[in-house]
């Protein structure tokens, strides 16, 4: 299916093509992932005031914490979409 391939190299999963500057629609259809990246990382200030007898380590656990909760969730998310 890889277009300007013979077919000895079709066995090989076709990889996108890689460009160093895209048109507008593409790039603004990437900013979300951008802004919520910002707005997520603001979000450590409030979550440290809450924490009863502040130490880097309870702080390394909440955030180890909901690093792997967004990791199941991402995972129960894929693994449904690929099942269907």
């Amino acid at each position: 299916p890889c277009e300007g391939y013979d077919d000895e190299e079709q066995s090989q999963p076709c990889v996108g093509e890689i460009v160093p500057f895209t048109d507008l629609p593409t790039t603004v259809s990437k900013l979300p992932i951008f802004i919520f990246a910002f707005t997520c990382q603001q979000n450590i200030f409030p979550i440290v005031n809450e924490i009863h007898h502040r130490t880097a380590r309870r702080l390394n656990v909440v955030v180890v914490s909901a690093i792997g909760f967004a990791l199941a969730v991402f995972l129960v998310v894929a693994l449904e979409g690929y099942l269907t």
